[in-house]
């Protein structure tokens, strides 16, 4: 570090991995099991109530940590190759299939315990015709999401491939940020802000698409092509103003508009919020070297991916056991099974592109 400003790490190879960013990968994905889990979101006492918000809006960060580092990859690569389109190909090839591959797999996988309680066999049948029925008549879920609603970071992240790509491709670089800027207030104003007079009322969910991603995945292109990161000071200042920022507008949103605190992960608060946290953890290379943490960060994509399999398969059993116990047991034991599974995966040569490394070289989920 010079001067306050944090360098770059070197380029991750099979010799270096940035473990920063794997280990944080792997608590984000952790967090994700939270936050689907609706972690202590039923109960009623001041403290859980309180962790309950901690984690589902203290979490807000990572979805844009995955955008900025994916872009923080990608635009090293494209350095590194000097052949944009190519690169930006092979990203866009590989996001499709991986997308495709996991939407297929929840099309028919057979985790609906309750629809095989009533219909037995015959639910191998009914429950993929009912949820592809379901994507049909949904254009929105069958194009920009999938067959399972955590599918739609992949459909994102393709989106601000190709915008970035187009962008770059013309020779506009200097309007990359602010395009994705311009994407991103266009979301929040027609999504968590819509009820506001100066908000927009549209019939589509702008988390998904375009609108949040782009801003985020552009920052990361721009980190990679400078010699070192913004100083210090700035970071925090990102990262906790927009913490402040995001946790003040959760309150009004609320407060003005009776919307849930916990229901949209995106606001203008968010925005420096995930920024800053992305800086930080880029700026420490070396953090959580050589331990198992770190060494998960390869598969964390597979974790993402196949966790809501366990999810659907654990929820029934609700109330069968104490309802606090519950409330930590399901997220630990689906992260656990999604570690798991993915790590046998992985031995699965034609599997291993859709849940290991090579499932999105340098992609920050890969």
């Amino acid at each position: 570090m010079t001067g306050g400003r944090p360098t770059l790490a070197p380029e991750p190879s099979n010799k270096f991995r940035h473990s920063g960013i794997d280990c944080i990968r792997v608590v984000a994905v952790f967090i994700v099991v939270l936050l689907h889990t609706r972690f202590l979101g039923r109960e009623s006492d001041l403290p859980s109530r309180c962790l309950h918000l901690v984690v589902m809006d203290g979490g807000r960060w990572v979805m844009p940590f995955f955008f900025t580092v994916a872009g923080y990859f990608w635009g090293r690569k494209v350095r590194s190759t000097n052949q944009q389109t190519a690169v930006s190909l092979s990203y866009g090839s590989r996001i499709f299939q991986i997308w495709l591959f996991w939407s297929l797999v929840y099309l028919f996988v057979p985790n609906d315990i309750k629809a095989f309680a009533q219909y037995g066999v015959s639910a191998l049948v009914k429950v993929p015709f009912w949820r592809l029925q379901s994507l049909l008549m949904n254009p929105e879920q069958l194009f920009f999401v999938g067959s399972r609603s955590h599918l739609w970071f992949l459909m994102a992240l393709l989106w601000a491939v190709a915008i970035s790509t187009v962008v770059l491709r013309y020779g506009q670089a200097k309007w990359l940020i602010w395009i994705g800027l311009g994407l991103y207030l266009f979301g929040v104003v027609a999504g968590p802000w819509s009820p506001a007079p100066f908000g927009l009322k549209i019939p589509f969910h702008t988390r998904n698409g375009p609108f949040f991603g782009t801003v985020f995945f552009a920052v990361g292109w721009q980190v990679s092509s400078d010699e070192s990161l913004p100083a210090r000071r700035l970071v925090h200042i990102l990262l906790w103003g927009g913490a402040a920022l995001s946790a003040l507008e959760i309150y009004l949103l609320w407060e003005r508009f009776g919307i849930n605190p916990t229901a949209d992960a995106y606001v203008l608060g968010t925005l420096p919020y995930g920024i800053g946290v992305s800086l930080l953890v880029m700026s420490k290379p070396s953090m959580a070297r050589d331990t198992a943490i770190a060494s998960l960060g390869k598969s964390a994509l597979g974790i993402y991916a196949i966790h809501y399999i366990f999810l659907d398969l654990l929820r029934p059993l609700d109330g069968l056991i104490n309802a606090r116990v519950f409330d930590f047991a399901l997220p630990a034991t689906v992260f656990l099974l999604s570690v798991l599974s993915s790590a046998v995966l992985q031995q699965i040569t034609f599997l291993q592109r859709f849940v290991g490394p090579g499932s999105a070289k340098n992609l920050a989920v890969a």
